[in-house]
């Protein structure tokens, strides 16, 4: 294998696993194992939105809306992308070919999601009122940087 090819699918799986880490931080984690924006914060997500965006109730109303759709397309792209994750680190190093072909799919899965929360994104720019829309890029800005708040992980306190 040349060098760059080596170093074609190095940088493919570091944007791929980069893309992951962003689609989590959005989405949340499925089956239970929620990220820091998934189901179990959507009602700290939402109050943020109505905060800072001062939706009014048909406004909120559209944005539910589009939110419904947006997580059925996002988790729908996401079962694709984990499915063919998981059978590309199955696939023998040796079997180029089919290793490529996963590549190729995880790629395209990846940029339909980015395509998905574009949308998503645009659609919410639509409810918005022209003095919201400042607050847009904002938002987004506070979703892709905001720290993470998780409860403390690691063993329990064995001493009780």
């Amino acid at each position: 294998m040349s060098k760059n090819t080596i170093l074609t699918i190095l940088v493919s799986v570091l944007l791929l696993i980069n893309i992951c880490t962003i689609g989590f931080l959005i989405m949340g984690k499925k089956h239970g194992h929620q990220g820091p924006i998934g189901e179990r914060n959507h009602h700290t997500l939402d109050e943020t939105i109505q905060k800072n965006f001062q939706f009014d109730e048909g406004q909120m109303a559209q944005f539910e809306v589009s939110k419904a759709s947006h997580m059925q397309s996002v988790n729908s792209l996401r079962e694709i992308l984990d499915d063919n994750s998981q059978k590309y680190y199955k696939v023998p190093s040796t079997d180029k070919a089919k290793r490529d072909s996963l590549i190729s799919l995880i790629e395209k899965t990846t940029a339909d999601i980015y395509e998905v929360n574009q949308k998503h994104f645009d659609e919410i720019r639509k409810i918005c009122r022209p003095e919201q829309l400042t607050q847009m890029d904002n938002f987004i800005d506070m979703l892709l940087t905001s720290p993470i708040k998780r409860a403390p992980q690691g063993p329990p306190n064995m001493n009780h």
